[in-house]
């Protein structure tokens, strides 16, 4: 085979394989669609935080991640954001989250 037929197979394979890798998205594994709706301000002991809604679901959480660039104390509700979280054990209520990660949609 001469190095003339090789070059063009392996231009071929460099174009396929470059189609490939650009038509890859990236998934964000673990994260949910969740609409922030706003503050608690309830007046109960365990009450406070913010309220949020995932799927049909509400639940409350008290604090963003560190990492976190929002300030909900200067956003507009209802905020659709993308989050990870997992379900607080032995919350005094039921419906409380602690946010791993967010961001907005």
């Amino acid at each position: 085979m001469s190095s003339y037929r090789i070059i063009p197979i392996a231009m071929l394979l460099c174009c396929i394989t470059t189609l490939f890798f650009l038509a890859c998205k990236k998934e964000e594994i673990g994260y949910t669609n969740a609409v922030i709706t706003g503050p608690d301000f309830s007046m109960c002991p365990c009450c406070g935080g913010w309220f949020v809604n995932v799927n049909d679901s509400t639940y409350r959480f008290y604090e963003l991640p560190a990492e976190s660039n929002l300030d909900l104390n200067t956003e507009t509700f209802p905020l659709e954001v993308k989050m990870v979280y997992i379900k607080t054990n032995n919350a005094c209520m039921e419906d409380l989250i602690t946010v791993k990660k967010i961001k907005k949609r």
